[in-house]
């Protein structure tokens, strides 16, 4: 056993049996416990068990990251490893429709084998495709760089930290869990990506092969980035919408994503000007419930979900996510395939 920054660092072989122990156990409380009563054919995008985006966050403000005792899973949760339920699963995604899975053996071997020791070896050697952003609370604004220019006056929300390892950044994030960090503390968010092109050259896409596939699969249509998010507790990823189908792995920890149909578009106050640096993302805090009142959450429809180790998070093309890290987290996703029209 090692020491890093004053954190104890299980042998690789140790950690990755007590991972296996884990899932294993989570598949049995997932199938027995957390799930809905599952929907065999994909509902309207009307008919989803939606609440109101202020009911949600005013019942569990993002800013708390303790689960409250009385939450409950509303969105369709199914068993990859079972034929009945994977395909009933393909039917959501091909009707562009959010839903979670679990019990998938690949990426629950890839979590098993992404040791705390088996990341601080191999990150190093990709550090040329990572950066740390580092903000005074516990909320991170995207930006893209290309876009500063563009923008008289822009000030960039979170500062880019040059100086700072992954192994700085994991004692930092596993000491937060510790001393259960409080919103108003600086927080930083590791964040790293391989390009569709790396074909095994960077473990990521070597471990990851469900992203990084030649061949069609139920996750991707063709090979295609992969983007890795390492969270420590409270860091909130301001709500946005991608393009393209989004399957979202979490490999480690748990993530809340507050998930919104596109039709919400008009009420979350996004940046519409795609020369901004913060393009596609909102504007509003919603752990502010003043904020949420005046902006009329009380008519925006949402989902709040938990995904948890091991588990694959479907957001279709447009979808809204708001994401909170509930303790240090990794989460790797990757979209292919064209949206809809």
């Amino acid at each position: 056993m090692s020491n890093i920054g004053g954190i104890a660092i299980i042998d690789h072989e140790t950690e990755r049996l007590q991972n296996e122990k884990f899932l294993k156990f989570s598949v049995e409380k997932i199938g027995n416990t957390i799930r809905p009563e599952i929907i065999p054919e994909p509902p309207l995008p009307e008919e989803l068990p939606y609440k109101s985006l202020l009911e949600i966050v005013k019942n569990w403000n993002p800013d708390n990251v303790d689960i409250p005792t009385n939450f409950k899973e509303s969105l369709q949760h199914f068993d990859y490893g079972n034929p009945i339920e994977r395909a009933i699963a393909e039917k959501y995604r091909n009707a562009e429709l959010p839903f979670k899975l679990f019990n998938i053996s690949h990426f629950n071997e890839v979590s098993s084998l992404w040791t705390d020791a088996y990341l601080l070896e191999n990150l190093p050697q990709i550090k040329h495709q990572s950066h740390i952003e580092l903000s005074k609370s516990n909320h991170f604004m995207f930006w893209a760089y290309k876009g500063l220019r563009r923008v008289t006056n822009f000030v960039p929300p979170t500062t880019l930290v040059s100086d700072m390892t992954f192994s700085d950044w994991f004692a930092i994030a596993k000491k937060a869990d510790i001393e259960r960090l409080s919103n108003s503390s600086e927080h930083y968010y590791f964040m790293l990506g391989v390009d569709k092109q790396d074909n095994g050259r960077s473990f990521i896409s070597r471990d990851l092969k469900m992203f990084s596939d030649k061949s069609p699969n139920f996750f991707i249509t063709s090979p295609a980035a992969i983007q890795c998010r390492f969270g420590m507790r409270g860091v909130i990823a301001e709500a946005h919408y991608d393009a393209g189908r989004n399957m979202v792995a979490m490999l480690k920890g748990e993530k809340r994503y507050i998930i919104n149909p596109p039709s919400a578009c008009s009420q979350l106050g996004v940046i519409a000007d795609t020369r901004h640096p913060s393009y596609r993302h909102s504007v509003i805090d919603w752990s502010d419930i003043e904020q949420a009142v005046s902006r009329g959450f009380d008519k925006v429809e949402a989902i709040d979900t938990i995904v948890r180790t091991g588990e694959v998070l479907y957001i279709p093309s447009y979808w809204f996510h708001y994401i909170v890290s509930l303790k240090y987290s990794i989460q790797c996703n990757s979209r292919s395939g064209s949206p809809p029209k």
